[in-house]
């Protein structure tokens, strides 16, 4: 292996090492860093926990993510399995995350070293991510790591990124009367609402709700639970709630007798009372226990209290106890009658009220005990910024190129490659060089809304590498021409020497084509190279005669027979019809008449040339293979 194999293996060598024992995941927690999760340090190299939890909008975010580190890899190396020891790690950045959230590693550089000669090496790390994200959605996080590890002896270090997603919830908000979820801080949004005091199917519950918005009246109703709304323009939203709960009815406070015309002979009246139903049954009856002389004590109370009721109307009696005379009623003073007096539930009015029939008058007070609740809250979503522009000069370039895009805007800029953050590119001008659809999302650096852009396709246009051969005369072919290429021949240290194909060789010398896109213009590498010493029949004279290539064709056995007139150095090489080289032989130096067995049996059948180097001179014999 050469040095140049070695620095293009280990890019792509370490990037796979790094890809097969890495798989970032990040979470957090509430501490100002994050904390190594010491029950996982015996465990596999990964991530702990594998999953973070969703993130809710417009809520403080903060979680923890321990990360415990291969010690080392095993690699297939040009065929052979290696075990190459990690030294070090180190995460550089995190993109992509959602506007109002950060990340911090449990140590302040994020360098994780545990190279053989660190006494307390950092076999495990931790990352916390944190902050309160406003704008709901999927984001695509871009995690820069570099790695250290020990290669053929010595240390090297790759970057490679990884891709993770964190999943942020809409925005929820909690009241004692409703909970509300906005959809995003950003239009388009909607507001959904659910109430915290159901009436659970009973009866005696109101509701009023009203949302108010930037320009007026949104949406009103009376129902328990309103529908989702869209919410239309930018600006503050005001979000009012009422509710009534009536669900015990009346209730009677008190009765309280003002005056009465029922009296004994010589005593005050003892009073005693009844108080009938709607639907004529007793409720309170106190004939057994009347109040001795109680008339004299007036206005008296009945004790008749917290006395839940009924709809209908109610009859109360009041009597004065006579066992000689009989009983008196006393709104009319008459022995058996003139007792009643009658209120109706519900009432006009609550609160005390006063009855009167006769000259009984009875103050009665009722109350009806609802409940109003009443809750608001504002809240505000913001326009999206203009639709980003992206400007590119075209849609298609060669392999190897770039093309600049940009984009007007001067907001907070992000570039996305097939819809993951491109690391570092935040400016308004990126020079593009991968195929794909390329997006770029502003965001206004005050609400943190966001606009993406349309995507911006880009084709890499690449010119397939042609196949050249040899016809050992004086031409080189280039083997299944595209008739869409031209193809340009180099002749080295002298450039460009022609075009097309066949093409006549003007010189000795060493041969590469390239292949051009006659519309795009892009051109591809260069083919294999083909070295060729053109050879006049009179230099050949000179040192060989009755050069014989034979029996030609044949199934693959040939002989190859020559007589040298000098002392020469011979070799020979067998090329296919694609001028790969597929037998060499070095025959040492001869002189005379030599014959030499040429078997290609293990060829496949086609024409072949034959190149004999007779020190400087070369000649060439075209031969085929049955």
């Amino acid at each position: 292996m050469n040095k140049t194999d070695l620095l293009y293996m280990k890019p792509i060598l370490f990037s796979r090492i790094l890809l097969a024992v890495l798989g970032f995941s990040l979470s957090i927690s509430a501490q100002a860093q994050c904390i190594i999760d010491t029950t996982v340090l015996d465990s596999f190299p990964g991530i702990y926990p594998g999953t973070p939890p969703e993130a809710v909008g417009c809520n403080f975010y903060d979680t923890d993510v321990t990360f415990v580190f291969p010690e080392d890899t095993i690699v297939d190396v040009f065929g052979v399995n290696q075990r190459l020891p990690f030294l070090s790690f180190e995460i550089l950045e995190i993109t992509g995350l959602p506007q109002g959230m950060d990340w911090e590693c449990n140590l302040d550089s994020c360098f994780y070293d545990f190279r053989p000669g660190n006494p307390d090496p950092d076999t495990a790390g931790c990352v916390r991510i944190f902050g309160t994200p406003t704008i709901p959605g999927v984001y695509p996080l871009s995690v820069l790591v570099r790695a250290e590890v020990l290669f053929l002896g010595s240390s090297t270090f790759q970057n490679t990124t990884f891709d993770y997603t964190i999943t942020v919830g809409a925005c929820q908000f909690n009241a004692p009367c409703y909970n509300y979820t906005v959809s995003s801080n950003c239009l388009p949004a909607t507001v959904d609402i659910s109430n915290n005091i159901p009436s659970n199917g009973n009866a005696g519950y109101s509701y009023q709700w009203n949302l108010e918005g930037p320009n007026g009246p949104i949406y009103s109703t009376a129902d328990e639970n309103p529908f989702s709304q869209t919410l239309p323009d930018p600006g503050q939203y005001v979000l009012s709630y009422q509710a009534e709960i009536d669900t015990v009815g009346f209730i009677l406070d008190s009765v309280v007798v003002d005056s009465v015309v029922c009296s004994d002979l010589l005593d005050p009246a003892d009073l005693y009372w009844i108080l009938f139903a709607p639907d004529g049954s007793e409720i309170v009856n106190t004939n057994a226990n009347p109040a001795n002389n109680s008339g004299d004590n007036l206005p008296f109370n009945l004790s008749i209290n917290n006395l839940r009721l009924d709809t209908g109307t109610y009859e109360l009696q009041v009597w004065d106890q006579d066992d000689v005379l009989g009983d008196q009623g006393c709104a009319t003073n008459d022995r058996g009658s003139g007792a009643s007096v009658f209120f109706s539930v519900p009432t006009f009015n609550t609160g005390p009220q006063q009855i009167i029939q006769g000259g009984l008058a009875v103050t009665i007070s009722i109350r009806n005990p609802v409940q109003q609740i009443a809750c608001s809250d504002t809240f505000e979503v913001s326009a999206l910024p203009a639709v980003p522009d992206i400007i590119g000069d075209t849609s298609r370039i060669c392999a190897g190129d770039f093309l600049q895009l940009s984009t007007p805007s001067t907001d907070s800029i992000q570039w996305f490659l097939d819809g993951f953050p491109i690391p570092n590119a935040n400016d308004s001008i990126y020079e593009a060089s991968q195929e794909g659809d390329y997006t770029v999302v502003i965001t206004n650096r005050n609400t943190f809304c966001s606009s993406e852009s349309i995507p911006f396709p880009l084709e890499l246009f690449e010119v397939q590498v042609p196949s050249i051969a040899f016809d050992g005369n004086r031409t080189l072919t280039v083997a299944s021409p595209n008739s869409a290429y031209r193809y340009d021949w180099v002749r080295q240290n002298h450039g460009v020497v022609g075009s097309g194909t066949p093409f006549m060789i003007p010189n000795s010398g060493d041969y590469t084509a390239i292949a051009v896109d006659t519309v795009t213009g892009c051109q591809s590498g260069p083919s294999a190279t083909i070295g060729i010493i053109l050879t006049s029949l009179a230099d050949l004279e000179e040192v060989a005669s009755e050069l014989k290539l034979y029996p030609n064709p044949n199934e693959g056995q040939f002989v190859l027979s020559f007589d040298l007139l000098k002392n020469k150095d011979v070799s020979f090489v067998i090329r296919d019809a694609l001028g790969r080289e597929m037998l060499a032989r070095d025959l040492g130096n001869q002189i005379g008449y030599t014959e030499s067995a040429l078997n290609i049996s293990h060829l496949a059948s086609g024409f072949y040339t034959l190149s004999l180097k007779l020190d400087e001179l070369v000649i060439h014999k075209k031969f085929l293979k049955k």
